[in-house]
């Protein structure tokens, strides 16, 4: 009980400072923010890190969601201005005092959609290929079990223009996958809660 609480007040701390980031983001991007137009034309990139919340299920266990890093790349292009497309990596990782490591991860084929054309709001959302890999320490070492499955992911996010062709973007978002029976358990599932700032390049 005691090593629970601490972790959820690792976790408020983590969420708080995410949240102290965004808005500083925004703060920091609002004088800028008018000053540059959403055209969106030819190559796309996205890099972005922030706090992530993971976990790891089986039809015979529900899973502990617990806090950790998240992060993703994507490149794409922009197809129209009201759509991008392309490929995004999104990885999440804990680790727990040395004990036990934890990777999430999908790569999917995604599109991003602004619902205005020229507007800085969008919502996006793919599908792809998920995996997961835990490592824990043991008496005579480690030990770690993976495995692969179907992956999806969605998210949204508002972009700030800083300049012509860059902008910084709080995102919100969830990713995971299904992977099937791993070793004894059956029907895993993962699943990531993640908050971000990401850099784009257009």
């Amino acid at each position: 009980m005691e090593r629970r609480m601490r972790q959820a007040t690792t976790t408020g701390h983590r969420l708080r400072v995410v949240v102290l980031g965004l808005s500083l983001a925004v703060f920091w991007t609002g004088d800028a923010f008018g000053q540059y137009s959403h055209i969106r034309d030819g190559f796309y990139s996205s890099i972005g890190i922030g706090f992530g919340s993971g976990r790891i299920s089986c039809s015979q266990c529900a899973g502990d969601r617990a806090g950790g890093i998240s992060g993703l790349f994507a490149i794409g292009t922009a197809i129209d201005q009201p759509l991008i497309l392309g490929a995004e990596l999104d990885l999440f990782y804990r680790s727990e005092s040395n004990f036990e490591d934890t990777w999430i991860g999908t790569v999917t084929a995604f599109g991003q959609w602004y619902p205005v054309s020229n507007g800085p709001f969008f919502l996006k959302g793919g599908l792809g290929f998920s995996g997961a890999q835990v490592t824990v320490a043991t008496l005579t070492g480690f030990e770690s079990s993976s495995a692969t499955g179907v992956g999806y992911m969605a998210a949204a996010g508002y972009d700030f223009r800083i300049g012509a062709y860059l902008s910084v973007t709080p995102l919100v978002g969830f990713y995971g996958g299904s992977l099937g029976d791993v070793d004894q358990a059956t029907g895993v599932n993962t699943s990531v809660l993640q908050a971000l700032v990401t850099v784009g390049f257009f």
